[in-house]
């Protein structure tokens, strides 16, 4: 699985909780995300989840089921 998140930003309001957001996970691993409270930690992992709706960015989940590559 790949994840790719470029350009990512949300506000909540007036209130601009993620502003261009870039990186990307490309191998199988254990990733923490770490940072202080009111950082945007939830509001990042809601919108990979597609829980919440993006404002500008995308973000893209490349998949390999059973060995076949699915882009």
């Amino acid at each position: 699985m790949v994840l790719d998140i470029c350009g990512l930003s949300k506000s909540f309001g007036k209130v601009k909780v993620l502003k261009n957001i870039n990186f990307r996970i490309d191998t199988p691993r254990l990733i923490a995300l770490v940072a202080p409270n009111g950082s945007g930690k939830s509001t990042l992992m809601n919108l990979i989840c597609n829980l919440e709706t993006i404002d500008e960015g995308e973000i893209t989940v490349w998949i390999s089921i059973k060995g076949i590559r699915n882009l």
